[in-house]
């Protein structure tokens, strides 16, 4: 951004202050040099950046570019006009530009600074600071290094400054037109204060936020284990149930939802459901103490003396210290039955 505001104000500026204005775009260019190296040789602990995608993306620079191509769409819609909004987004990247999400952000990415550079050669220079202001603000999460994301809405809060550069622009030209000003005003002020009473709307009511989540996103185990928790604590555990298990569906290995599911059924007292619910939770985490535990007790309480000694046996192997597996709890459950 100093770089940014030295080409900006270039042509007025006298000799001596070019002078600073360099050096201190010098320093500020070092000071980032430096942060880089450092973040990518002392300071880099981990190999994966981003987590669970430590192939493509974090690997390929190309890959990087072109889903921030597609980013790119996803924050032009989100600026002009929210919609489609919802919290779980699920981190996709692309590997081609090939579709109309990523020809439209390439698009609109060689428009803009097209129109920033005509600006720049122009006396009026204000449409380059505001498009390059966005882009500069940008440059981190365009993908030339890997980050910790894809897309946040939050990282769009300094690139808008530019944005909001474009509207004293945009009335210089029109102000003129003192009623399509005005019903201009009264359309956008319309519009975006409607959707901010719909949204908040949803903010506000639990139910109706994550209805609105698992629309736009039914994939989402952890959507539909909050949305369960909430219908728990509101006293459906019917409903909780359903959601509880459909987010075990999605992700076996969500530990909340299994534990959870558990203790309604231990709760209940509906000692089959409970049986099950910790049996299959032997399978994924074959470590678990309050598991055998249980399983065990509800054994020997409907006589069922073999199953309950074979999971002794497998709890007393773990409390040895051995590490026991699926495959371990397979071939004992297998031998009894």
């Amino acid at each position: 951004l100093v770089v940014l505001f030295t080409i900006y104000l270039w042509p007025q500026l006298k000799k001596p202050t070019r002078k600073s204005a360099l050096y201190l775009s010098g320093v500020f260019a070092g000071m980032a040099a430096l942060y880089l190296f450092l973040k990518f040789s002392f300071l880099y602990f981990s190999e994966e950046i981003l987590m669970g995608y430590e192939g493509a993306y974090n690997d390929h620079m190309w890959v990087r570019l072109v889903t921030f191509c597609h980013s790119m769409w996803e924050y032009t819609v989100l600026m002009l006009y929210p919609i489609h909004l919802y919290f779980e987004k699920p981190y996709i990247y692309f590997t081609s530009l090939l579709s109309f999400k990523g020809i439209a952000g390439l698009l609109i990415i060689l428009g803009s600074v097209t129109v920033g550079l005509w600006s720049l050669f122009k006396k009026d220079r204000k449409l380059f600071l505001a498009i390059f202001w966005f882009f500069c603000a940008m440059s981190p999460y365009v993908g030339i290094f890997p980050v910790n994301a894809m897309l946040f809405d939050h990282w769009l809060y300094l690139p808008m400054v530019g944005l909001m550069m474009l509207i004293p622009i945009f009335y210089e030209r029109i102000k003129k037109q003192q009623v399509a000003v005005f019903v201009l005003i009264c359309l956008l002020a319309t519009a975006f204060v409607g959707r901010t009473i719909l949204r908040n709307q949803e903010w506000a009511d639990p139910e109706l936020f994550f209805e609105n989540e698992l629309y736009y996103d039914p994939g989402s185990s952890r959507a539909h284990n909050v949305f369960a928790s909430y219908y728990y604590l509101k006293g459906d555990t019917e409903s909780a149930i359903i959601h509880y298990k459909k987010s075990i569906e999605i992700e076996e290995e969500r530990f909340g939802s299994w534990s959870s599911l558990a203790n309604i059924y231990v709760l209940e007292e509906d000692w089959a459901n409970a049986l099950a619910v910790h049996s299959a939770m032997l399978f994924v985490w074959p470590d678990l103490d309050f598991a055998y535990e249980l399983v065990i007790d509800i054994h020997r309480a409907n006589d069922n003396h073999v199953l309950a000694d074979a999971y002794q046996g497998l709890w007393d192997r773990h409390q040895a210290g051995e590490e026991l597996t699926r495959e371990d709890l397979e071939e004992v459950l297998l031998q009894v039955t």
